[in-house]
């Protein structure tokens, strides 16, 4: 289950404990944070608009912002769930 993310979304499981169960938030600007709710590992993209007052900010600039924090998500190391975080020796 994706939280925060449209349908259409193609997003890639956390490469740390392979959870799929994410979130996307941000703090009412342009600027977007991809969040594992199972081990918190996290990832933010870029912000967009910055020079303009929050209330000015367009979809646009949403949309942007959540694309790039979905690329910035999607690029990390594919596969398995390292196992640094399940005890491994």
């Amino acid at each position: 289950m994706h939280i925060g993310l449209e349908p259409n979304n193609k997003v890639s499981p956390c490469p740390f404990c392979g959870g799929d169960n994410l979130d996307l938030h941000n703090t009412h600007t342009a600027c977007y944070t991809v969040e594992c709710i199972s081990c918190g590992a996290n990832v933010t993209g870029k912000s967009f608009g910055t020079n303009r007052r929050s209330e000015d900010l367009t979809l646009r600039d949403h949309r942007n912002a959540k694309s790039s924090a979905l690329a910035a998500w999607n690029r990390r190391a594919p596969g398995k769930a390292c196992d640094c975080l399940r005890g491994a020796k």
